[in-house]
């Protein structure tokens, strides 16, 4: 079975001291990056560890699973 994935963005830089990192989205909001379950990266061979996600601004703030700090 192939799978699909759709380019959702690109991480552009961190966000505070507890780990977050900023995602600027391509999708049409970044309400909609938001609901997604699962990130991946690398055309969808490593998943991304999605632990939260929240919208600042026009971009979406993430939490990856190992990035503390």
């Amino acid at each position: 079975m192939k799978h699909q994935f759709l380019e959702a963005g690109r991480i552009v830089r961190t966000h505070g001291v507890r780990g977050e990192l900023v995602l600027e989205c391509w999708a049409d909001s970044p309400e909609f990056v938001a609901g997604v379950k699962h990130l991946y990266f690398d055309g969808g061979k490593t998943d991304a560890g999605l632990l939260s996600s929240r919208v600042h601004k026009s971009l979406l703030l993430v939490r990856l699973k190992g990035v503390e700090s």
